[in-house]
């Protein structure tokens, strides 16, 4: 029996196009799904990123404003982490915690890509912290203790 093989390439052609023309709703349906859950992420991300108050109108007003958000980071970090984690390696633990802050916001702006974690301003509040926990080691008053 001859076979003629020339028609084998145009099967296997076929095969592949009907293949794909069966899959292309599958593709689509996954590319569409991906979408929407990049969609509820950003919504998630929206919902969860803190309003800012309304501007304040001296500059005292601003200070206080932002001083408190600090206040209030650093009092629930506190409740999370406790003081030994700093104590433990002391002021230099706190310069190389406050430098890898720095590097993520060099690496940010330089980049001008969103952050995927905490927010830059997040980051520069911590970076504020990590300054005024310095000042605390520094006199003796990390280690007292909260309300």
């Amino acid at each position: 029996m001859d076979i003629n093989w020339w028609w084998l390439p145009l099967i296997v052609l076929g095969a592949i196009f009907a293949i794909r023309l069966l899959l292309t709703p599958y593709w689509i349906y996954k590319k569409i799904e991906k979408e929407r859950n990049e969609l509820q992420s950003q919504l998630q991300k929206d919902k969860d990123t803190p309003r800012l108050p309304s501007p304040p109108e001296i500059f005292q007003g601003a200070l206080e404003t932002i001083t408190k958000e600090l206040t209030n980071v650093m009092v629930s970090k506190q409740h999370d982490y406790g003081s030994a984690n700093i104590t433990e390696f002391g002021e230099f633990g706190v310069l190389v915690r406050a430098n890898d802050k720095m590097a993520r916001l060099k690496n940010l702006i330089d980049s001008e890509n969103a952050p995927n974690n905490e927010s830059i301003e997040d980051t520069w509040k911590d970076l504020a912290n990590y300054s005024i926990i310095a000042l605390m080691l520094r006199r003796g008053w990390w280690e007292l203790p909260l309300e």
